[in-house]
């Protein structure tokens, strides 16, 4: 890629990303902007030592940046440890993506956007109904869930670190999201389990995020997004379309339409191809539409309809 803009960059998900773009070298420039310049500055300093050969820019969100191939939408109220779920920075982080909105309408046109700013699946559809953008151009951020999912399957099952995984999770990016075991491959083999070992994992997985709020500290999962999000533009950058799980507007696939939900998506650098239409067990489709009544119901709260 040519140019990608960070929004938030000065937070802990912005600047981890920035960091793990310019290690992988995926882009030729990476542009950072944030309200809180001071912190920005600072970790602009420490990036430009960090990798002397990549190139790094201020933003103000005043003035035109230029074109960029894609933006990623990383701007959020401070973390906090007494909510209960991504949810509860809903009215906070739309009023945020407001703010924002004259600069994406002006400066973002044609650019591919990834919606990292939580609740990803509202704000993601906020994007596309109030902006509106091209369904193409949107992806939510999802991939911590299908992480979290791997990692609590490979300490379950001892599962040895080097061997391959795909463990996709869909539906919304919290806590309705839907594990789906019958898509589960280890090594390109597809893995069955009992419904004990399915209790332990959704069990598992679904304290994470109340564990990891637990300890007191007012930031964010900023590694596992970094390195996540990292993954996600590098198969944005190629030409030909490969599979990733994110939040993408459906208009019929899997019956929904109206909102934005995790699903397995073709993308490629032209954005999302298509949504990939999985045949799921009774279990998993009755769970991603409760699921999506859940999306659906903020969708309201947002007042989106």
């Amino acid at each position: 890629m040519r140019k990608v803009i960070i929004l938030g960059a000065a937070g802990t998900l912005g600047s981890t990303t920035a960091f793990c773009l310019a290690q992988q070298q995926l882009t030729e420039e990476i542009v950072l902007a944030d309200v809180n310049e001071n912190v920005l500055k600072n970790h602009l300093m420490d990036l430009k030592c960090a990798f002397p050969k990549q190139s790094f820019q201020l933003a103000n969100l005043n003035e035109h940046i230029g074109d960029a191939d894609l933006v990623i939408l990383a701007a959020s109220v401070p973390n906090r440890n007494n909510v209960k779920s991504r949810n509860d920075f809903l009215t906070e982080n739309l009023d945020v993506v407001k703010n924002l909105s004259p600069w994406l309408q002006r400066c973002a046109k044609n650019s591919l956007i990834i919606t990292a700013t939580n609740p990803v699946d509202i704000i993601n559809y906020y994007l596309y109904t109030e902006l509106c953008f091209d369904r193409r151009q949107l992806i939510g951020y999802t991939l911590n869930d299908s992480a979290r999912f791997e990692r609590s399957i490979r300490n379950i099952l001892s599962i040895p670190a080097d061997a391959s995984g795909f463990a996709p999770v869909m539906g919304e990016h919290g806590e309705t999201q839907v594990p789906v075991f019958s898509q589960v491959q280890f090594e390109g083999e597809r893995v069955v389990f009992s419904q004990e070992q399915k209790w332990e994992i959704v069990t598992d997985i679904n304290q994470y995020f109340s564990q990891f709020n637990a300890l007191n500290v007012n930031r964010t999962t900023g590694w596992t997004s970094g390195i996540g999000i990292a993954q996600l533009v590098s198969k944005l950058s190629q030409s030909e379309s490969s599979l990733v799980m994110g939040s993408s507007i459906l208009q019929g696939e899997y019956g929904i339409e109206h909102q934005s939900i995790a699903v397995p998506l073709l993308v490629s650098r032209r954005g999302v191809e298509r949504v990939v239409e999985w045949k799921l067990d009774d279990e998993e489709q009755k769970a991603f539409f409760e699921s999506s009544q859940t999306v659906a119901h903020y969708v309201s709260v947002a007042g989106l309809n």
